[in-house]
C-alpha cells in the first residue's frame, strides 16, 4: 500500500507497506529530498529491524513474559550499529 502526505509547501513524503501472507511487515519512507528509510517486523512481532535514511541500522528482540495469565510483550535487546553505509563512524555520538 502506498500512502503520500503532502504539507502545505508541497513537500511530499511516501510509505510504502507491505505485510506479507505469514504477517511479516515491512515499510519503506520516502522523505522530499528522495532519501528512504526502512522498518521490519517479524511475523511474531518478537523482533524488529530499521535502517535510517542516513545509513545507521538498528535492531530490537523482545521477550515473553506471562503475567497474570496474559502475555506481555517487552524489549530485551535493542541494538544501535554506529557506522553508516558510507563509513563514517558516528560511536562517538550521543543519542
Amino acid at each position: 500500500m502506498q500512502i503520500d502526505s503532502v504539507t502545505g509547501e508541497g513537500n511530499r513524503t511516501t510509505n510504502l507497506d507491505n505485510t506479507a501472507s505469514t504477517g511479516a511487515f515491512f515499510t519503506t519512507t520516502i522523505d522530499p529530498s528522495g532519501n528512504e528509510s526502512s522498518f521490519s517486523r517479524s511475523a511474531d512481532g518478537l523482533s524488529e529491524e530499521r535502517e535510517l535514511a542516513c545509513g545507521m541500522t538498528g535492531s530490537t528482540e523482545y521477550g515473553l513474559q506471562v503475567q497474570g495469565g496474559a502475555e506481555h510483550k517487552h524489549g530485551i535487546t535493542d541494538r544501535i550499529d554506529p557506522n553508516r553505509r558510507d563509513g563514517q563512524d558516528l560511536s562517538g555520538y550521543r543519542w
